[in-house]
């Protein structure tokens, strides 16, 4: 029968009769991938309007077979491997022997009347899906951004239908749903065994039966629907696995600023490898791979916010995913070399680089990033505030546990790990990111401070005692750069400001916080370089 007629025919046989929750039903059974999620498995709900849905794949050759009725001939229940007995035959049988392939599949302990559910391995890793703890999966992006894939949520499992479609062009078998409706009316359910309607409706790509009955006295009134659906795989090409990523996925090489012409205008040129100078005579007239780019500083500002990302004066990295050679040993700006762009960071990221890219006039490369990159040399000192304040932080970290035989500082909690990558110099000269990086200082260098070690004294606080504890070893330096970090911290940055912050203020910063930063860490620097000289001498 024609799909148009059979559709016809539901819609207007005894309309008062029709549950209109089936109308949404046929809908998903004519097209199972709707929308951009596809529920792949529901079961339970409302006794009186139940909806039990199973999705998996098959064989393609398995199409006649399913296209031929409207009954269950798969569930989540019936893929546990096992072995099979056949007479005197024993024969192991894996969870898809018989053509089909479990999406979700279900584990019922009846003893704990409690199920659960085990997603196929072979998609998760297809995809390379991250079940995070709140047990769905994500796909995570180069720069480690989650996207929903599977949800788990109150009686269903849906999937990303993009994942679906992929998954059956990969493997080029078809998408199978199984579909079981039922809808009571009435104020009690009994059998109904009265048919008002009953028929099957077929197509290249469903079947489904559609039956309405009531009981003798009708006071009760059942509509059901069965349901087999189909949808075939798209080529393998369709599949976006390599080697069949789409053409809109192909990479992207911008053009760069690499130089300011006369009239004000700049010249550009592509970040492509394969389209630079080298010391090998590649592409004669063009710029060489090491052209230096340059950035504002803010450019490096979305990845310091997140966890998976470290920013060093030299490089940017997101863990061992990918990491590029940056110069940041001035903080007034970044310094990417050009073929670097292309070869080393996503083509998602140079679209961000992009957007910050400043001309190279007036601009350099620092004397650490030469003497690195050009000239070969090991440099065991940094150029940059930074970088000098981290050393003198390890080094100092070194000779304490050396002198005195346990750590100046306790090891930091987790959710602190990120502690030293919030200690920068500001991007823009902004009042909320400076006091963001004092409490990071303060947090560091005095909270962290294992006072444990050090002798009672009659004035609290960690500063106190240390300074106490070095007395009585003979070792004699400055800690008001200690004590300055934690009047800024007390007095404005982690409480309300008032007299006390005004007096700070005016005795401690001069009104650019880009540049009091740079004096903070010049000044915990220089504190720290000199207990380290007292404690090796």
């Amino acid at each position: 029968m024609d799909d148009n007629t059979a559709h016809g025919t539901v819609d207007s046989f005894d309309h008062w009769a029709i549950a209109p929750e089936h109308q949404q039903v046929i809908s998903i059974i004519k097209k199972p991938f709707a929308g951009p999620w596809t529920d792949v498995y529901k079961y339970g709900g409302d006794p009186s309007n139940s909806l039990q849905l199973f999705s998996c794949f098959a064989d393609s050759t398995l199409e006649s077979l399913l296209l031929s009725g409207h009954d269950w001939l798969k569930d989540a229940r019936r893929f546990t491997p096992g072995f099979c007995c056949t007479g005197d035959d024993v024969e192991y049988q894996a969870s898809q022997y018989d053509g089909f392939e479990f999406i979700v599949a279900e584990q019922y302990f009846h003893s704990l009347e409690e199920r659960q559910l085990v997603v196929n391995p072979e998609f998760i890793l297809l995809f390379e899906l991250y079940r995070d703890i709140d047990g769905n999966y994500y796909s995570i992006s180069e720069i480690g951004e989650k996207r929903p894939a599977i949800e788990f949520l109150d009686g269903h499992v849906r999937v990303r239908t993009e994942y679906l479609y992929r998954y059956g062009a990969a493997k080029q078998m078809l998408y199978v749903q199984f579909l079981d409706s039922r809808v009571f009316q009435g104020a009690h359910y009994v059998s109904c065994d009265v048919p008002l309607f009953d028929k099957n409706f077929e197509s290249d790509s469903y079947n489904y039966s559609v039956f309405y009955g009531t009981d003798e006295e009708k006071g009760s009134f059942l509509s059901t629907i069965c349901a087999r659906s189909i949808v075939r795989s798209g080529s393998v090409n369709e599949s976006g696995i390599w080697p069949y990523e789409p053409a809109d996925e192909a990479e992207d090489y911008p053009e760069f600023i690499i130089k300011e012409l006369p009239n004000g205008s700049y010249k550009r040129f592509t970040c492509k490898e394969s389209e630079l100078n080298n010391y090998f005579g590649a592409n004669p007239g063009a710029p060489h791979y090491l052209t230096p780019v340059f950035f504002k500083p803010s450019v490096l500002d979305r990845y310091r916010k997140l966890p998976n990302f470290e920013v060093t004066e030299r490089r940017l990295s997101c863990g061992s995913q990918w990491g590029i050679e940056i110069d940041n040993i001035n903080p007034d700006r970044v310094m990417v070399y050009l073929g670097d762009l292309g070869r080393d960071l996503p083509s998602s990221e140079r679209k961000h680089f992009l957007d910050y890219e400043i001309p190279p006039t007036d601009q350099s490369i620092s004397n650490e990033a030469f003497a690195q990159d050009f000239l070969n040399a090991w440099l065991s000192e940094t150029e940059g505030p930074v970088g000098k304040f981290l050393l003198a932080y390890k080094k100092l970290i070194e000779c304490w546990l050396k002198r005195f035989g346990r750590p100046l500082f306790r090891q930091l909690h987790p959710d602190d790990a990120d502690l030293m990558q919030r200690i920068r110099i500001p991007s823009v000269d902004s009042q909320e990111e400076f006091e963001s990086i004092v409490q990071a200082l303060a947090k560091l260098l005095n909270d962290y401070m294992d006072e444990t070690q050090f002798p009672a004294c009659e004035k609290n606080g960690s500063i106190n005692r240390l300074s106490a504890f070095l007395e009585d070893n003979g070792i004699k330096v400055d800690l008001s750069p200690l004590r300055d970090i934690q009047t800024l911290r007390s007095t404005g940055a982690a409480h309300a400001k008032g007299e006390k912050y005004d007096k700070a203020k005016a005795r401690l910063l001069t009104g650019s916080y880009i540049a009091d930063t740079k004096s903070l860490l010049d000044s915990l620097t220089t504190l720290m370089s000199e207990l380290v000289s007292e404690l090796e001498g």
